[in-house]
């Protein structure tokens, strides 16, 4: 993607999985809303690369997802530690088992998403 080009979803989607450094330093120069639909953020590879409920390897810690519109997400048990959501929209995804713990949920909205066992110790929520 160069400097003056409009971002598309795919552009979000493949820098979001470089990890937080990467994204972080992107979303400073990108501050423009961002759209996931459908993301497949697991990856728990067993033997014969099935997948294992329960030991997502992806790492989100750290990111900074505000403005982040997350449509019908997989990311069952995803590590979202002390992460950033501000003015964040998550809409039918699963997130169960999911690590939000020291996360900061600023005008964050969630509906109709699976949280069951997720993890929100030391998280703050603020709505303005």
């Amino acid at each position: 993607m160069r400097i003056g080009e409009p971002m598309t979803e795919d552009d979000a989607s493949r820098i979001v999985l470089q990890g937080a450094a990467t994204w972080n330093a992107w979303r400073d120069r990108n501050p423009a809303q961002v759209r996931f639909v459908a993301p497949h953020w697991y990856d728990s590879p067993g033997r014969g690369g099935q997948q294992i409920k329960g030991r997502n390897r992806v790492n989100f810690s750290g990111m900074n997802l505000f403005g982040a519109s997350i449509y019908k997400a997989f990311a069952e048990g995803l590590n979202l530690r002390d992460s950033v959501f501000k003015d964040t929209h998550f809409e039918e995804g699963d997130f169960s088992r999911a690590d939000f713990g020291g996360a900061m949920f600023r005008n964050t909205k969630f509906n109709k998403t699976i949280l069951t066992g997720a993890n929100f110790d030391g998280a703050t929520f603020v709505k303005l």
